[in-house]
């Protein structure tokens, strides 16, 4: 199986606080992987420093077999990372298709529109809200948008950060069931996750970030069986 991703020995640290203490981490082609852990420890820095927002101490970060640390953002998404960030971060006064076009930004105009229209087909309430101030849909609906606009450029693999959060529990459970879909489309997924029960039923493997550093690695099923992760991250159960 071809490795898509690969980090070896990442360090990065704010000021005097080191956030990601020098972990590794591999994720292979058509992959779902989940990356759970307690608030604080250090999975949305990584995801930021994968995209080139932060930029690393010391480490490695290949995409493609292609060193990537310390890159421009904009470099790094034209060469097939996206990511969905945490809080969705979309742009309340546009409508959901313009939202859905500055995903695309790079592509061709003719391009862009193909695009929507794939994404219209995986997320069809995003149709329907096409004209519709994103601001004013619903937390689920948003959630499916800010999915929907890292996907418009065409990533070899998307990085979805926290996409439960804030969502009942119904939602939570549709938003869960297109990762798959996006799987089946043909997108390696890396899933950063507070709802480690979820997380792990719905992903190939799994690593567990603990303040910087990886404290447990295997598959979802080993993870969902192990003691130390049922007891710090599944209530006991």
């Amino acid at each position: 199986m071809e490795c898509m991703l690969k980090i070896e020995d990442l360090k990065v640290s704010y000021g005097n606080i080191r956030a990601l203490k020098g972990i590794s981490l591999h994720i292979n082609a058509g992959e779902v992987v989940a990356l759970i852990g307690a608030n604080g420890a250090g999975k949305t820095t990584l995801m930021r420093t994968i995209m080139g927002l932060i930029k690393p101490e010391s480490g490695s970060i290949q995409f493609m077999g292609r060193e990537i640390a310390g890159t421009e953002t904009k470099k790094i998404v034209q060469s097939g990372l996206a990511l969905s960030p945490e809080g969705r971060k979309i742009f309340p006064e546009l409508s959901t298709r313009d939202n859905l076009a500055l995903g695309g930004y790079f592509l061709k105009d003719s391009e862009v529109q193909e695009e929507i229209e794939k994404q219209y087909e995986i997320f069809p309430v995003l149709r329907e809200r096409e004209k519709q101030m994103a601001g004013t849909m619903s937390g689920g609906e948003q959630q499916m948008l800010a999915v929907a606009r890292a996907l418009m450029s065409r990533p070899k693999m998307l990085l979805l950060d926290e996409p439960s959060l804030g969502l009942a529990p119904l939602l939570v459970s549709e938003i869960f069931s297109l990762v798959e879909k996006i799987r089946a489309a043909g997108t390696t997924v890396l899933l950063v996750e507070q709802n480690a029960r979820m997380a792990l039923k719905n992903s190939d493997r799994g690593y567990v970030l603990e303040t910087g550093n990886i404290a447990l690695e295997g598959s979802s099923s080993e993870l969902l069986g192990s003691e130390i992760v049922r007891e710090a991250y599944l209530g006991g159960l």
